[in-house]
């Protein structure tokens, strides 16, 4: 136990140095200029290749990952949260885009009168709801000092792969 207790001593000045250095390094080094997001440019991206392949691409893993869950009975936390992860990562992309729209409507755009606003929406409310009903899922079945740092870890990821995209 004295062990545990000298290296968390050793740790945690460094792990707060480097996520103060990081918050830094991130604030003083991120694009200043933001991109207005409107209708014509959610729906430019949504029908470009590259996210289309991602979004081949979280579907087919989606639904191997819930094959897995429902049908073959796995009920390993790493399955649920990587259900509750890709889910995250449409919703990142959905609230980016119907927020942008929003956004340019207040602004005196009127983004609403657009096909591609509602289908963010719907998008947005049903990966919300599906991420909620997996990740209670998982906190019935696993301990929450389990659930929480593997959501925090996975909803991170899927946070940045998503925004690597360039999509939104």
């Amino acid at each position: 136990m004295k062990n545990l207790t000298c290296l968390s001593a050793l740790f945690f000045p460094i792990g707060g140095s480097l996520a103060i250095t990081g918050t830094y390094v991130l604030v003083t080094f991120a694009p200043h200029a933001s991109t207005h997001i409107t209708a014509h440019l959610v729906q430019y991206y949504a029908i470009s290749w590259h996210f289309l392949l991602y979004l081949f691409v979280e579907v087919i893993l989606f639904c191997i990952l819930l094959y897995l869950y429902k049908r073959r009975g796995v009920k390993h936390i790493v399955i649920v949260m990587l259900l509750v992860a890709l889910l995250a990562s449409l919703t990142v992309i959905s609230v980016k885009a119907v927020s942008g729209m929003i956004t340019e409507s207040i602004k005196g755009q009127l983004q609403l009168i657009y096909p591609i606003f509602y289908v963010m929406l719907v998008v947005m409310v049903a990966s919300c709801a599906f991420q909620i009903k997996f990740l209670n899922q998982a906190m019935k079945m696993f301990d929450a000092t389990e659930v929480v740092p593997i959501n925090f870890v996975f909803f991170t990821a899927s946070a940045i792969v998503a925004g690597m995209q360039n999509t939104l």
